[in-house]
């Protein structure tokens, strides 16, 4: 019966259409082997080639068979169909597999053994890195850089890529700072061996560095202070906080010159000064031009809510050291 052929040839047609896209893309995919962004076009090329064929072979088949041969034509398609797919995900699997060993044999590559002493070309990064201004004291650091970026900790761990230029989305990455997340437990895969961060407190998942350039999509990163080296990271990879958004956020800050450098009353250099205990800490609660509005926290631990204000910045002299966490 007639609708029977229709009902067959759009089924085989359906099928075939399938087939035709599948080996068309098991066809393209050794032609698209390292052509990058152009390797999905070619694929989908290969694909519609295949795809157009197998129909256009069906329909011509469907003119002139009838609907028994249409039928076991349907049957065939189809079981042929489910072999493609099953052919066509095993390969893509195979190929994602490949791709995943290859990169961790690149990234292995990279990472030196930890040697019984420390090598001049290996970096284990520790909690014992201080900030700047926790390593120093005196009536002022000079303010450098535009303030500081937290570097995130994910389910993946880190995985931060370091470029030459702010063209991050157009250059090669030139380094990069690795860490496993293994249940919760980040550990330091790869860190190039010239790195040295601003601040860090692993059990807090807490990694800072000042940064001193900043773009639409680049945050630039003083990578080690002490040779001067700086780099470029994607601005989404990070968390970019300026000096009066850093300051605002730390649990307390103190006066590096308590002497020189008193809380007072008022946000004026000459303000009436505020007594209080030594060995009082002080929470930040806003941030107005060079000072910091603050709160005490008591040795007892008590916290009056007396505010008062502490100069952060003169002539480009950092005036206040902070620590992140009580």
């Amino acid at each position: 019966m007639r609708w029977k052929k229709i009902l067959f040839s759009t089924a085989a047609s359906l099928f075939n259409f399938l087939n035709g896209a599948l080996i068309g893309a098991l066809l393209g995919a050794p032609a698209a082997e390292g052509q990058m962004l152009a390797a999905g076009a070619i694929v989908f090329f290969y694909m519609i080639i295949g795809a157009v064929f197998g129909l256009a072979f069906t329909l011509f088949l469907a003119w002139r068979w009838d609907a028994t041969r249409m039928r076991n034509m349907a049957i065939g398609a189809g079981v042929l169909a489910l072999i493609m797919v099953g052919i066509t995900y095993k390969l893509a699997e195979q190929r994602r597999a490949e791709r995943q060993q290859r990169q961790q044999e690149s990234l292995e590559g990279r990472v030196s053994p930890k040697p019984a002493a420390p090598a001049k070309d290996t970096l284990e990064l520790t909690e014992k890195t201080q900030p700047a201004v926790e390593r120093q004291a005196g009536p002022g650091l000079a303010v450098e850089g535009l303030g500081l970026v937290r570097v995130p900790f994910s389910a993946q761990g880190i995985r931060l890529p370091f470029f030459a230029t702010s063209a991050v989305r157009t250059t090669t990455a030139v380094d990069s700072l690795v860490y496993d997340n293994d249940r919760g437990n980040f550990s330091l895969r790869y860190a190039p061996p010239y790195l040295m961060p601003f601040y860090q407190k692993m059990d807090y998942q807490t990694l800072l560095f000042r940064f001193s350039g900043i773009s639409p999509q680049a945050v630039q990163l003083e990578v080690n202070e002490g040779q001067g080296r700086k780099l470029w990271v994607p601005r989404e990879a990070v968390e970019v906080k300026f000096w009066p958004d850093f300051l605002a956020g730390v649990a307390v800050v103190h006066a590096l010159d308590p002497a020189n450098n008193p809380v007072r009353r008022r946000a004026l250099p000459h303000a009436p000064t505020a007594d209080f205990p030594e060995g009082t800490q002080w929470m930040p609660r806003v941030v107005e031009g060079d000072w910091i509005g603050v709160l005490p926290l008591m040795p007892d631990g008590s916290r009056p809510e007396i505010p008062v204000w502490l100069r952060w910045r003169k002539d480009g002299q950092l005036l206040v050291g902070w620590d992140y966490f009580m």
